[in-house]
């Protein structure tokens, strides 16, 4: 990354070369396109969100809480070249208390890089897209290893509007056994390299896995389109289906304005379960299952073509062995304009921690200027607010006396929605 530098004298400098530190105004008629590379990098750099060094900061890759050392990791992917949407990077960071996070053996000369693209004609050769990362080994086995599965690419262009190519995208497995200082590509490299049979698809990228006993139970799998692995073996994957399919620009109940859009294509989808928290109206014991998705292309009430929702609802079986989800809820995860969410269990506080990712708003204007593009967003913790005595609308019908969506709140601050009061963050 090229450094930035200040000069007092900076008056003497023509604009096209200027630094614009944050304390310095922009004339309003400035050409932000004409300035050089990185002149703009600390003038609107936020400082709390996680974001790379340069380039585009992309999907919150891997989040994970390791029991071991008592360390969050994080493995955020960027591009190699500056705007450029191709050859993406891992990244890897550490953090102890969620707030301040550190890049494993520091950021200069990408030092932090977990997993990098192989030479062509590796079927990721084009770059490493996002994933899951768990504190475990390719056995199932905590024993201090950390296992990462993600996307390689190998084809472009990659958009759900065009027909998927064979052999585009196959999923990839690294481990490391030194708290990701290093990481090693799994030498049995690659595992679900198509989608099966004759699916029709648009993607088939973003492996998030989890073990859950209860999904064992049900015959079923860690992932959407959900596919199973015994614990004891990691790299032997079966699919099971999907867990819905829904109908184009389909909205839950038919209120977008209430439930959200799924638009026509899923992005960034996990499933885990979550169990009714009795400090918010639950019982403390029914579990209930949560998908998180991004849709999109998504009907255009929201103001961007993607949209960050979720589905919440109970799995079951059908006639075929395959499970489903049969959904009973959905809404909006974020009304805003976070995308991408990526989400792990942090076992300390017995939550589940939600990162989303915020894209750049100025449309690349100025973007070659200002050196990198867009952050993670705030941290938030999702749980399960049950609503008891609801009352139907007029001209509606609902089943049951209680009401129960999933609800998400700022992990720093608790929205202060009843019956939920404001709250600083205080470690767990």
């Amino acid at each position: 990354m090229r450094s930035t530098t200040f000069a007092i004298a900076s008056i003497a400098l023509s604009l096209a070369n200027a630094q614009y530190p944050a304390s310095l105004n922009i004339p309003p008629d400035l050409d932000l396109d004409a300035l050089r590379s990185n002149s703009l990098y600390l003038r609107w750099r936020p400082s709390y969100h996680v974001l790379a060094p340069e380039g585009q900061m992309n999907d919150p890759c891997g989040p994970m809480y390791d029991n071991t050392p008592r360390l969050s990791h994080l493995l955020p992917t960027f591009p190699s070249t500056c705007q450029i949407r191709q050859h993406f990077l891992v990244a890897h960071h550490l953090n102890r208390g969620m707030i301040t996070w550190s890049d494993v053996s520091g950021w200069r000369n990408r030092s932090m890089l977990a997993i990098s693209p192989s030479p062509y004609p590796a079927r990721d050769w084009l770059g490493v897209f996002s994933g899951g990362t768990q504190p475990v080994n390719l056995h199932g086995q905590s024993d201090g290893n950390l296992t990462l599965m993600w996307t390689g690419e190998a084809r472009f262009p990659d958009n759900w509007q065009k027909p998927y190519a064979n052999h585009a995208k196959a999923q990839f497995i690294a481990t490391t056994s030194d708290g990701g200082k290093t990481w090693q590509k799994y030498v049995g490299n690659l595992f679900l390299t198509e989608a099966p049979g004759n699916w029709d698809i648009t993607g088939w990228r973003y492996p998030i896995f989890q073990a859950d006993q209860e999904l064992d139970s049900e015959d079923a799998g860690p992932q959407i389109p959900l596919c199973t692995a015994r614990a004891s073996d990691l790299t032997n994957w079966t699919f099971q289906g999907a867990l819905f399919e829904p109908t184009q620009n389909y909205s839950f109940e038919g209120d977008a304005t209430w439930t959200g859009n799924w638009g026509y294509n899923f992005d960034m989808r996990d499933l885990f379960s979550m169990v009714e928290d009795a400090n918010y109206g639950g019982d403390g014991v029914s579990r209930h299952w949560i998908v998180d998705m991004g849709a999109e292309n998504a009907y255009r009430f929201h103001p961007v073509a993607h949209w960050s929702l979720y589905a919440f609802g109970n799995i079951e079986q059908r006639a075929n062995g395959s499970a489903t989800l049969d959904v009973q809820a959905a809404g909006g995860l974020d009304w805003g304009n976070t995308y991408a969410l990526n989400q792990f269990y942090d076992h300390v506080c017995d939550r589940r921690i939600i990162w989303p990712w915020s894209d750049e708003d100025p449309n690349n204007y100025g973007v070659k200027a200002q050196g990198f593009q867009g952050s993670l967003g705030i941290l938030r913790e999702s749980f399960i607010l049950v609503w008891h005595h609801v009352s139907a609308p007029a001209e509606a019908v609902t089943e049951g006396p209680d009401l129960r969506v999933q609800f998400v709140d700022p992990y720093q601050f608790r929205m202060n929605v009843s019956p939920v009061g404001l709250e600083l963050y205080d470690g767990c």
